[in-house]
Order: structure tokens, then sequence, then C-alpha cells
């Protein structure tokens, strides 16, 4: 009979079965990817033994926050590790401008593996004119932009954007100073055809898309299939988008900011035409948000809109409750008071037909009591169907 012998952790007894602790490397890969998230334990691990130096080299490396000290590892001939380099993080503190980074232009554009770009507080007018100068080399491999808390117009924002021809996943988040004309103070790069944008598009925060602001038509959104609004104060950038893109959406999450009396009209224009010109939507996500004064904010706005739904694909449709607190929980019961319709119609014209799925979600505490006792009786006719599910996020 063959005994296994155990295999020490030390340095040598790595060395002598070819890896760490006897394991093939391809598996130390996978398990390193795993921890792709965790830098403590991977640097941790990369002082482990060769194998595992080698396992996490490529992820430790990953992210690179562009500051004065990448500017430090030009000087100090660091440029090797650039090759890792898959995710680009521009902060706004590094106060990076045109001018300081053209001397390291050369190992800027050495970073021809980046396939996503954060950049916080993006100015068009500090770098309106040297858009393809510092971010050609990612047209081949960049597929996710996040602009946060970016000013410029509409114009330069987007020309920027839409310049990168692969990109399928756009965040826009609070915008700065959108509506102002920049276009007299900065020439940014014009783009007589860019490509459309596919995938996914999320916008953040204050945020207008009116016609008259509007430098392009909407084709730039054609291919987008899934939208996610949060916490926008127009609403009329979402109507546009949702007309432009009302043959390839599948999934929409709408988050309101706040309650106001012309949102509910706003509302059901908004709703209404998801439910009758977005052709082929799966899943959708609405926030409804408890305020004491609109308590019924966006719900009529949903029940309506739910009866003119157009789409044979339809599946989801997932409910986030906000605005509790412990102060207001008997009054939060009026959100609970005539879903029977609703009820009634989720249940014979999807639940009866197609795998369909009814979630309500929730990130507030004191509201867990309340959904558990309540939800049954408000929708009895997807609950005996095993339709209805309850999520807690943190």
């Amino acid at each position: 009979m063959v005994v296994a012998q155990p295999v020490g952790l030390d340095l040598i007894s790595a060395g002598a079965h070819g890896g760490c602790m006897g394991l093939p490397q391809e598996l130390l890969d996978c398990i390193m990817d795993m921890l792709c998230d965790d830098l403590r334990t991977l640097k941790a691990c990369s002082l482990t033994c060769k194998a595992l130096f080698a396992s996490t080299r490529h992820l430790i490396h990953q992210t690179l926050h562009l500051s004065a000290r990448f500017l430090s590892y030009m000087a100090m001939g660091e440029r090797g590790l650039l090759r890792y380099t898959r995710h680009l993080h521009i902060p706004d503190r590094s106060r990076l401008t045109p001018s300081t980074l053209l001397p390291h232009l050369h190992h800027f554009q050495s970073l021809d593996r980046v396939h996503t770009i954060t950049i916080t507080n993006y100015d068009a007018i500090r770098w309106g004119n040297d858009h393809r100068t510092f971010f050609a080399n990612f047209y081949p491999t960049l597929t996710s932009l996040t602009l946060a808390q970016a000013f410029g117009s509409h114009q330069s924002l987007f020309q920027f954007v839409l310049q990168f021809p692969n990109l399928e996943n756009l965040c826009l988040e609070w915008l700065k100073g959108v509506a102002l004309i920049v276009q007299d103070l900065a020439s940014p790069v014009i783009i007589d055809k860019p490509p459309p944008l596919r995938g996914h598009f999320r916008l953040v925060g204050r945020f207008s898309l009116d016609a008259p602001e509007w430098p392009m038509d909407g084709a730039q959104f054609s291919n987008v299939f899934n939208f996610r609004s949060v916490e926008l104060d127009d609403l009329s950038g979402n109507q546009y988008i949702l007309k432009a893109c009302a043959h390839t959406l599948e999934s929409l999450t709408i988050i309101p900011r706040r309650a106001a009396p012309h949102h509910g009209h706003e509302y059901m224009k908004l709703l209404h035409i998801v439910f009758t010109e977005v052709t082929i939507l799966r899943r959708l996500a609405f926030r409804l948000k408890y305020d004491p004064v609109y308590p019924l904010f966006g719900r009529d706005a949903l029940l309506e809109a739910l009866l003119t739904i157009t789409s044979p694909n339809f599946c989801e449709l997932v409910l986030e409750l906000g605005g509790y607190n412990p102060y207001r929980m008997k009054r939060c019961t009026d959100y609970w008071g005539s879903w029977e319709e609703t009820d009634r119609f989720l249940k014979e014209e999807f639940a009866e037909h197609r795998d369909f799925r009814l979630i309500i979600r929730t990130d507030e505490p004191y509201a867990r009591q309340l959904l558990e006792s309540h939800v049954g009786k408000t929708f009895p006719l997807l609950s005996s169907r095993g339709c209805v599910h309850l999520e807690y996020s943190q």
C-alpha cells in the first residue's frame, strides 16, 4: 500500500514539487483569480514562493492609479509592470493635465491592454484638444468607461466617449455643467460618424438630454440593451434614450431621486414608452420611494403602464423599495393598498404562460418585517405560484 507523504510549506518542499504545496501551476492560477479583488491577500501570497509570485503578479498590477506615483515609475525605469495594466483610474487628486503627461506619452501609450478606464472630474476644456493624442492607443481594447463628475457640454463629453469603437459599458456619474457651451473655449475633436454605443449604459445624478442641446441624433444608443437610470433630476433624457434603443433594450432600471408632483406625469410618459415601444424588454427594475407627502409616488404610474406592455419576452419585474424609517413604519403600509389588480394582471398575462419572477428588494433594515408580513397578502396569486421573491441588500 502506498502511503501519501505530506508536503511541507517551506520553500524547499515547494521547489521540489515544482510548485506551491505540490499543486499544478494552472490550479494556482485559478485559485489566485478568485482572490483578484483582495489586493492585501494577493501581495501576501506573492511572497510565499515563486509559483505564487508568478500567479499573482499580473493581478497585483492590473489596476493603475494614474498619479504622481505613475510618473515616478517612469523616472525610475519601472515600466515593465505596465504590461499587466488592465484597469486605468485617473483620480481627481492626480491633477494631471495633457502638459504634465506629455513628457511620458511614450510610456502612457504602452498601456495597450487596458479594457477599463475610470476618470474622475474629467474636464472637456482641459482635455478637449488632446483626445486622440492620449487615448487613441486604447481604441482596440477599451470596452468600459466611467466619467465621474465630468464637466463639459453634451457635445464635448459624447465626442470623447464615442471615439472608442469597442465601448460596451458606459457610466456617466453626476455630470457638472453639462448645459454650458464650452465649444468656444475648447475645440473638441469632431467625429463625423461615431460608432453606436452597444451594451450597458448607466446615468447617475444630474443629467439632461433636452433636444435643443443634443448635438447628434439618437443613433448612438441604438444598440444599448441594458440601461440604468439612477437619481436623475430630469427624466427627459430617459425618454430620449429609450426611444433610441427601443428595439434592442432587454433590461431597464429606473431609480428616481425624489418625489415631486410633476414627476408623476413624467413617469407616466416614461413607462408608457417602455411598455409600448420597447419591443423585446425582459427585465424592468423600478424604485418605489416612499414619501410622506406623495406616499404613492411612482406606484400609480407603474400600475397603469403595466396594462400597456407589449413585449412577449417580459419575464422579470423588480420593485425596489426605499424611504423607510422606524418613525413611518405604520404609514409605509400605504405602499400595499391597491396591488390586487396588478397581482391578477401579472398572474394572468405572464405567470400562467412563462417563467415569471416578481422580485421585491429593499436596502432598508426596517422594511424587512413589513415585507415578510404583507407580501403574501398583497400578491396572493403570484405568491401561490412561487413567483414572488424577497431580496435584502446590505
